[in-house]
């Protein structure tokens, strides 16, 4: 994910996540999505300790 947006996880913004995801969800399958998603939610709250908007 910072490979295709070229930023650094901490300073990624919504905007980012809505782009790298709709990028995603056209060339994954929907598992892999969940999948990153999941990991993204758990680093956002757990360890930049950043809300998570739905």
């Amino acid at each position: 994910m910072t490979h295709h947006l070229d930023k650094s996880p901490d300073t990624l913004t919504t905007d980012d996540l809505k782009r790298y995801f709709a990028q995603l969800i056209k060339t994954h399958s929907w598992s892999t999505v969940r999948i990153d998603r999941n990991e993204l939610q758990f680093f956002f709250k757990h360890v930049l300790q950043r809300g998570w908007e739905r």
